[in-house]
């Protein structure tokens, strides 16, 4: 039922075969309503996760030029970041990952 790879049509269906509700004009606009809402929290929370999932990767790539012995600034400009945040990373004392 909230797959996202169900359409509106078929929740409409569903909830009528399945749970016996009829479908008026107002129950399907809030079907439809709650449809495009599950729609923009998924899309909300894919962001997020890429946005989390980049920045572990930064970090990461940041550890591994400072043992290179690459300086801060130019970590900073690879990574996209501030030389701040590089700074915290390397000292422990920012985790953008969690």
């Amino acid at each position: 039922m909230f797959s996202d790879e169900k359409g509106v049509e078929q929740k409409k269906e569903i909830i009528e075969q399945e749970y016996g509700l009829a479908m008026s004009r107002e129950t399907e606009g809030r079907v439809e309503h709650m449809c495009n809402l599950s729609q923009g929290v998924l899309e909300k929370g894919m962001a997020a996760g890429r946005t989390e999932g980049e920045m572990k990767k930064a970090k990461e790539m940041a550890f591994s030029l400072a043992e290179m012995g690459i300086p801060v600034e130019k970590i900073a400009q690879a990574a996209r970041v501030s030389a701040q945040i590089v700074e915290e990373w390397l000292s422990g004392g920012v985790d953008l990952t969690k």
